[in-house]
């Protein structure tokens, strides 16, 4: 399988809504979410989801972890407004892209970036920071979703079919669409 996924995480729940969220990741989302399974909210092309998972809150967007600055200084708008948001808690952002074999996540806390890895084409790129222990011993992908357990308390390939899970589905062009009926409740 190919994993082409894009994340964001803060390691609390957010409780100021989700529009704020969407603003504070700098996201223009034009009406209502609809109720999804977070493994049908993924194959939609330039949405966003948000969800909350245990005591952590989950944001999935296809392409806006490719805007966090992976390499020293550290310098994008993305990357700013993720140091912001860290001063409410830790966060987690990256991506896993399959096809071109790509894989990155950064770490936030208190305004400062704590560790960054970046793959390009099985080719380690940056590697900021003091490893992770769950890092150890494993291949590009599995690193990335190694990380993102230890964040979310479970596996981002296994929350995509867990029974449930739904998520607050903004669509990137404000279309209403129908809700949907997932095949994994």
């Amino acid at each position: 399988m190919s994993w082409k996924l894009g994340f964001v995480v803060l390691s609390a729940r957010w409780d100021r809504g989700d529009v704020a969220l969407l603003d504070a990741l700098g996201l223009i989302r034009r009406g209502a979410p609809r109720r999804v399974h977070i493994g049908d909210a993924q194959p939609e092309p330039f949405a966003t989801s948000i969800a909350t998972v245990g005591d952590t809150t989950l944001v999935l967007d296809h392409l806006l972890p490719y805007d966090v600055a992976y390499d020293p200084p550290f310098a994008s708008a993305l990357s700013d407004r993720l140091r912001a948001l860290s001063a409410v808690a830790p966060v987690l952002a990256g991506f896993l892209d399959g096809v071109t074999a790509t894989y990155a996540f950064c770490t936030f806390d208190h305004g400062v970036v704590t560790r960054a890895w970046e793959v390009v084409s099985h080719a380690r790129s940056i590697d900021h920071g003091t490893p992770f222990l769950e890092e150890s011993g494993r291949d590009d992908e599995g690193r990335v979703f190694a990380v993102t357990a230890r964040w979310l308390g479970r596996s981002l390939a296994d929350l995509m079919f867990e029974p449930g899970l739904d998520v607050a589905l903004y669509p990137a062009d404000g279309d209403q669409a129908a809700p949907t009926t997932s095949s994994r409740r």
